[in-house]
């Protein structure tokens, strides 16, 4: 077994992209797995199958013996998955916790991937891993789920909660490429004002991820910009970075809107567990957005979409 040997479920995805091409730039040995799509990361084999089938994860583990299993696989869209309990709660929560066995019997530490869902979204300080969870919608509760049977399965599991946004492999948008391509089309952007977050670059995550992991750490962290603000001031800090008139963002309140599945409030992390254990200093919500960016102009977004097999 390779100590720097990763393997990557969800490659394709968001995070599962992003954290491949940067553990590479690292010097990490990575191993893409996706359900469908085959990946060319450089000098990086890839993997496609059903992980759900579990004799192929089984497989697969067995094969390589990586150091690490970074589990970033996961049915995300939240108001899908709010009508598809038994899916949600099958991928996002079973199979995670199967890997993590699967893992723990051949010797890999564990990393799983949660999310800042997991709270009601009532406190007005933020949240500490300590707090007690109250998801209130299908994704949330499964990813709870997840969490607990990952770490039940595997005593020095990683569990990471988070939120993410950043450039895609795939012809999807996360939320800073939605309001991106709105701006630049000169659409309006309605923000919330009433939902408080403090999402991530995703190649922020994927940094602080890997420091994690270097140091070993294990059990439930929570990783976080150092501020906070609303889904209304994150699309004006993006229309300021990249020039636009904030005029085109304006003020709705989530409270209005009819949504499939019922959305927490606010869901700020506090990341101060992390920042004691590796000595770091969080980014701000602005550093984080000037990188987003800085990676379009120096070539990371070209170099990604090469990876899916784009132009």
């Amino acid at each position: 077994m390779s100590t720097k040997t990763i393997l990557v479920t969800g490659a394709s995805g968001l995070l599962g992209s992003n954290f491949s091409l940067g553990a590479i730039s690292r010097g990490f040995s990575v191993v893409a797995q996706c359900n469908d799509l085959h990946l060319n990361f450089p000098g990086t084999p890839c993997h496609v199958g059903d992980l759900t089938d579990i004799s192929y994860a089984s497989e697969l583990i067995d094969k390589i013996k990586p150091a690490w299993v970074v589990h970033l696989a996961a049915l995300t869209n939240v108001d899908w998955c709010e009508g598809h309990l038994e899916a949600t709660h099958r991928v996002n929560a079973m199979i995670a916790g199967r890997l993590a066995a699967l893992a723990y019997g051949v010797g890999s530490r564990f990393v799983y991937m949660s999310t800042d869902a997991v709270f009601a979204g009532d406190s007005a300080t933020g949240y500490r891993e300590e707090e007690l969870p109250r998801p209130v919608n299908v994704y949330a509760r499964s990813k709870l789920a997840g969490e607990k049977d990952v770490l039940q399965s595997h005593p020095e599991a990683l569990v990471v909660r988070s939120n993410i946004y950043g450039w895609n492999l795939q012809n999807k948008t996360s939320l800073s490429e939605w309001i991106l391509g709105k701006l630049a089309g000169g659409e309006t952007v309605f923000g919330f004002t009433d939902c408080v977050f403090a999402p991530l670059l995703v190649n922020d995550l994927s940094n602080l991820i890997m420091d994690a992991m270097q140091a070993n750490l294990h059990g439930l962290y929570h990783i976080a910009t150092a501020d906070a603000c609303s889904k209304y001031e994150f699309a004006r800090l993006i229309a300021k970075e990249f020039g636009y008139s904030g005029d085109l963002i304006r003020p709705v309140l989530m409270a209005n809107m009819r949504l499939d599945a019922p959305r927490p409030r606010n869901t700020y992390l506090r990341a101060d567990k992390l920042v004691d254990a590796l000595r770091c200093r969080l980014p701000l919500m602005a550093e984080g957005i000037r990188r987003f960016r800085e990676l379009r102009e120096n070539g990371w977004v070209q170099q990604l979409k090469k990876c899916g097999g784009q132009p």
